[in-house]
């Protein structure tokens, strides 16, 4: 059984790209968007790091990536 299968595509797509070590960071973050129903997630990419929240200003199934240095 595929552990993504409940996932939107967007979020399928976004995690099968992502690189190993940022998975951890990004699934349950996807997960929770998927309970709460109405939320879209938000991933911010820093040099050394990634952060991931839901929020209402991104639509739900859908990801907004900022690059922030």
């Amino acid at each position: 059984m595929d552990p993504n299968q409940n996932l939107p595509h967007a979020y399928q797509k976004y995690l099968d790209a992502a690189p190993p070590e940022q998975i951890g960071t990004l699934r349950p973050v996807m997960l929770e968007s998927v309970a709460e129903g109405d939320t879209g997630v938000l991933v911010r990419l820093m040099a050394a790091e990634v952060h991931a929240m839901t929020t209402r200003d991104v639509p739900f199934g859908e990801i907004r990536v900022e690059h922030l240095e």
